[in-house]
């Protein structure tokens, strides 16, 4: 008797199963999404990714942002000046001589600055050790839009470590409100990779 009692309790034991983590941040990527649309008429999934770790970046540290800020705006700032130089801009007199050579100084100051700046920054990345902060995953959806026409979407949703609930930044837009049309005759492109 006791031999089918065990049998009995696992095969109950096997039958129910848990839900895997996977599973689990689908469910609560569903329950998110459902309770963001206006209508649920013409709602459907199309593909979730696989669970995937978050980890920080070095691009969104303050002394990063601000090194990279300066580095862009030199290399601007030196296309600017090397435009200037240049005999074919559109409705302009040619620059005289001087002002020419001034330019092209100020645009060799500029390159300097830039790649000054740029060393900065990859040398913050070097040194830049990622945490993991949190999970992710891709989801790619059908609802209709504000004007009632079905539409694709595609995010990428954070999650708590425990796996319990997305994130109030829980989300990351990767198209949104793409014509039906356009995402089935280029799939490929853009599906999860």
């Amino acid at each position: 008797m006791k031999f089918c009692y065990f049998i009995f309790s696992l095969i109950l034991l096997v039958s129910c199963r848990m839900k895997t983590s996977e599973e689990k941040v689908q469910y609560l990527i569903n329950k998110f999404v459902r309770s963001g649309l206006t209508t649920q008429d013409g709602y459907h999934p199309i593909e979730f990714g696989p669970l995937d770790s978050a980890f920080t970046s070095v691009r969104y540290t303050p002394d990063y942002e601000k090194n990279n800020t300066y580095a862009c705006l030199y290399q601007a700032m030196e296309q600017s000046y090397l435009l200037k130089t240049s005999k074919y801009v559109l409705n302009a007199p040619p620059p005289d001589p001087k002002k020419k050579e001034e330019y092209i100084r100020r645009a060799e100051i500029c390159a300097d600055s830039a790649a000054y700046f740029q060393a900065i920054c990859d040398s913050l990345k070097k040194a830049f050790v990622p945490e993991f902060i949190a999970w992710k995953m891709e989801y790619i959806y059908e609802a209709k839009n504000e004007e009632g026409v079905p539409a694709i979407y595609k995010y990428v949703y954070y999650f708590d470590k425990n796996l319990r609930r997305v994130k109030m930044i829980g989300h990351e837009q990767i198209f949104r409100n793409l014509q039906k049309i356009t995402f089935y005759q280029n799939i490929d492109e853009y599906k999860i990779k």
